[in-house]
């Protein structure tokens, strides 16, 4: 797999939006080199796209919680080729790309990646933990124990 970099965390982001009320949610896990959670966090969002705002949030709080350089990590194609575009984004929603991308100029962000919807599980169960409580939450060096229990089943804590 590779070695580990001790300083280097990773954030893994993950993000949903529901069309028949515009409600979105998003979750995001930041752990160190070794796995171990620095903050997992969920954020109901009203009319924001899940995705997109699930890399603003989960970037947002890396920049509080870690001043490492990032790997970020999503299962959605198109926001990561949307975040590494060298081009203008003129859609809808290009407000928020700018958004990030001059997040990124404030923090070294190493790399984007897709990754298979498998592997981003974690992140996954924070944004449905908090569209089924209605509720924004963050907690430190710990989450929700569905959260807990996917990180001890996880057996890629390489970066």
């Amino acid at each position: 797999m590779g070695k580990t970099c001790p300083y280097v965390v990773k954030l893994n982001v993950d993000g949903s939006y529901l069309p028949q009320d515009g409600s979105a949610a998003a979750g995001m896990i930041l752990r160190d080199f070794s796995g171990q959670i620095i903050f997992s966090s969920c954020r109901l969002l009203e009319q924001c796209e899940g995705e997109l705002c699930a890399y603003l949030e989960g970037i947002k709080l890396a920049l509080q919680w870690s001043e490492q350089p990032i790997v970020v990590k999503s299962d959605n194609a198109t926001v990561v080729q949307l975040v590494l575009s060298k081009t203008k984004d003129y859609s809808q929603l290009g407000f928020l790309t700018t958004e990030i991308k001059a997040l990124c100029r404030l923090v070294v962000i190493l790399a984007f990646n897709k990754i298979p919807r498998s592997q981003n599980s974690a992140s996954d169960s924070l944004v449905r933990f908090g569209r089924s409580l209605k509720r924004t939450a963050v907690w430190i060096s710990s989450g929700p124990d569905e959260v807990i229990d996917i990180i001890r089943r996880d057996c890629n804590t390489i970066i």
